[in-house]
């Protein structure tokens, strides 16, 4: 495989040769590798846009007014028409209301059932809210195992970048979803738990490069915990159990 280093095919070879590895299962491996060469390949162009994006928001919001929140509740076009009429307040109200606009979507089978708006939203995040109160244990996907496998200290809860100052060494950031902008904190954290994400996620990602225990795609993560709770981080079973309410 052209991605080997020499050293490596050398050694790969030898280990086929010792273990008789058939032709075909070698093409196996071959292709194998290649996939995984393609899938970091991918991540890093993923990254590299992402920065990029970011990049391009906060020039947009000096120019605008709008912070790096409200941008992203507006799509390209808009942007596009904000950026040529110069209205930055009227764009700046649409998206403020966006951002206070409940939306409550039940979807079965990848089909909406069901949805809500406003004030008949609010009423049922709030009974979710409600019945979250009572759960002291929840699962999610393992982001990273990284040892020690049980992890316990305060969480310390940050949805928004401005938020980020606020995270000290060694606590437990728990987050809707990380990006490259919570690095900093994320390299502060003893463990790390988001409600959204996969195995890809950037949280997954990142938690595995600085060997951070993370708990990922809880859903319920920052409606259960608040600053200060005690928690401990399970990542040999995915759980997250709440010891102690602040």
């Amino acid at each position: 495989m052209e991605n080997l280093t020499s050293e490596t095919k050398i050694s790969q070879n030898k280990i086929f040769r010792k273990h008789k590895i058939s032709e075909n299962l070698k093409r196996l491996l071959d292709i194998f590798q290649t996939l995984i060469v393609i899938t970091d390949e991918r991540k890093k162009i993923q990254f590299q846009l992402h920065y990029a994006f970011h990049q391009v928001l906060k020039k947009i919001s000096i120019l605008s007014g709008l912070n790096l929140v409200e941008l992203k509740y507006l799509d390209v076009i808009e942007v596009k028409r904000m950026l040529i009429n110069k209205n930055y307040k009227y764009w700046k109200e649409k998206a403020k209301k966006r951002i206070s606009q409940l939306l409550y979507l039940h979807i079965s089978d990848g089909k909406i059932m069901s949805f809500a708006l406003g004030r008949e939203a609010k009423t049922i995040r709030q009974k979710y809210l409600q019945k979250n109160k009572r759960v002291t244990e929840f699962r999610g996907q393992v982001g990273n195992k990284s040892k020690p496998f049980i992890t316990k200290g305060k969480v310390r809860v940050i949805t928004n970048t401005k938020e980020l100052y606020k995270m000290q060494n060694k606590e437990i950031l728990v987050t809707w979803m990380t990006s490259p902008d919570f690095v900093s904190a994320m390299r502060k954290a003893s463990a790390i738990i988001t409600d959204e994400g996969g195995v890809t996620c950037h949280a997954a990602i990142v938690s595995r490069e600085l060997g951070i225990p993370a708990i990922i795609g809880t859903r319920i993560a920052t409606q259960i915990l608040k600053d200060g709770d005690l928690v401990e981080v399970n990542t040999n079973q995915g759980i997250v159990k709440l010891l102690k309410r602040k």
